[in-house]
């Protein structure tokens, strides 16, 4: 078995600008697929973290990646408590993100006036918990922290075993999170389609309501710490792909370019997932600052290797949909012919356009192959 130290080594060389000794495998896969892959229920195993563990120490067994396995995970108690209107867990046990807009179309006066008492307004109708008189909304809150006080404590020490055992790589880590002030408006406050209908009707309003998102933005970065060697501030970009270029370049690019200049102004490197597909904007995105993280969807990877691969780290790009339908054979030669793209000269991490949720998202024999396909052919 690979080692910890070994798979540090390869993560190093890349945020060093060096060529690893074979290209780094950061799979992730969602915890519903973990649970799914061990047979265990969604509706009561993922209130109980030792069963979740249980569930991420047996799909290491098909998820042999460099690094933990698992992409993200939620205190669906702590949800549960708080009467979450943003995260909805549906029968099945899976949580969902309702297109749900807590701020109405005519409140952007409040926003920008007194930014404060709108995000406490925003949080009580987000949450039914905290729908009501001032003592009760207290006491649900007290409950919500010590939950996740609680998951956070256990979320750790668990992990800190599966590293462990697996021997998975802790080089690389989440430091903080931001995005596009733009974004911000959509998945916090007005939808998706709220944002774009404002965007046309009330240009001006969305413009000051942007502006105030960026410098808050660039006031949260002040508070991530700078200059951790594998730290990452994670960026997850949504809306941009949807608008017209008109738009993107007076809504939506000059914000979000503040917040990465800001950030490799005070040394704190990103990581960027960019949904969707990004080509028509490859000459924006030349003008991130070097030594980004970069996880693609649908954009062209030769494009992007083109465009941004001396630079910058790019991952992704890698059909799902492949790992669902294809044979053994099939996953492990379009392995090797992203390989062949992206690996020369380094600045290159293997990983999936998007990570499995679900465990019909892939066949475990498929993605057990093209991982080990990938530590075998990806050899420098």
């Amino acid at each position: 078995m690979e080692t910890i130290e070994y798979k540090d080594s390869l993560y190093r060389a890349l945020w060093n600008g060096q060529i690893p000794d074979r290209v780094p495998v950061s799979q992730n896969v969602d915890l519903v697929y973990a649970l799914q892959y061990a047979g265990m229920s969604l509706t009561r195993e993922q209130y109980n973290l030792d069963k979740c563990f249980e569930a991420v120490d047996k799909v290491c067994e098909v998820c042999d990646s460099d690094n933990y396995p698992i992409s993200s995970s939620k205190n669906v108690v702590a949800l549960r408590i708080m009467g979450s209107r943003d995260w909805v867990m549906g029968k099945d046990g899976f949580l969902q993100h309702p297109n749900h807009a807590s701020m109405r179309e005519d409140e952007y006066d409040f926003m920008i006036s007194d930014f404060k008492g709108f995000s406490a307004e925003m949080n009580r109708r987000s949450n039914a918990a905290y729908d009501c008189s001032p003592e009760e909304a207290a006491l649900a809150r007290l409950r919500v922290d010590v939950s996740n006080d609680r998951y956070n404590r256990k979320n750790a020490e668990k992990k800190k075993w599966i590293n462990e055992k697996h021997q998975r790589s802790t080089f690389e880590k989440t430091i903080g999170m931001s995005g596009g002030p733009f974004d911000t408006i959509a998945n916090n406050y007005r939808s998706f389609t709220g944002a774009l209908n404002d965007m046309r009707r009330y240009p001006d309003k969305v413009l000051e309501a942007v502006r105030l998102l960026t410098d808050n933005a660039l006031k949260r970065i002040d508070m991530i710490p700078a200059g951790v060697e594998g730290g990452r501030i994670f960026m997850p970009l949504h809306m941009a792909t949807f608008m017209k270029e008109k738009d993107f370049t007076r809504f939506w690019w000059p914000y979000y370019k503040e917040v990465l200049d800001k950030c490799a102004a005070t040394d704190r490197r990103i990581f960027i997932f960019f949904e969707d597909r990004w080509d028509r904007y490859m000459d924006y995105l030349q003008q991130i600052p070097p030594g980004a993280e970069m996880q693609f969807e649908f954009t062209d990877a030769a494009l992007a290797k083109e465009k941004l691969g001396k630079n910058n780290i790019i991952c992704g790009f890698y059909p799902v949909q492949l790992l669902k339908s294809g044979t053994i054979e099939q996953v492990e030669e379009e392995a090797k012919r992203l390989l062949d793209l992206c690996a020369p000269g380094g600045n290159f991490i293997f990983k999936t356009d998007k990570n499995p949720i679900l465990l019909a998202d892939t066949k475990p024999e498929n993605m057990k192959a093209v991982i080990a396909t990938v530590k075998e052919y990806g050899k420098y």
